[in-house]
């Protein structure tokens, strides 16, 4: 009798699995939200992550490792002004093929 309950109550909680993993992160979002930040080397299938140590988190935030893309793109425009103004026009001649390519192709279908 008390394993067939032991049973039932195991069958019910692997059944509902999404249920409890939504509840696990919304409790811990705050703590795994912090550990993603710290995060900069990892390996998805491997399972092997490093993680910068809370102190240092702080540090690091003002330097250059973590800065946000448009800071990179920024930084790398000041830095190389004439390959960022070359790739500005292919991207806008792709933009104006494609604008033009989806004009003639509404017009004539």
């Amino acid at each position: 009798m008390d394993h067939e309950v032991i049973l039932r109550y195991l069958e019910i909680i692997l059944r509902s699995w999404p249920l409890f993993i939504f509840v696990i992160l919304f409790t811990y979002k705050r703590y795994l939200s912090s550990l993603l930040e710290r995060v900069y080397k990892g390996s998805f299938y491997g399972a092997s992550f490093e993680a910068i140590p809370m102190i240092q988190k702080e540090k690091i935030h003002q330097g250059k490792y973590f800065n946000s893309p448009v800071d990179r793109v920024v930084e790398h425009i000041k830095n190389n002004p004439k390959e960022a103004f070359d790739e500005y026009v292919k991207v806008y001649k792709y933009y104006i093929y494609l604008k033009e390519f989806f004009i003639l192709y509404l017009a004539l279908k």
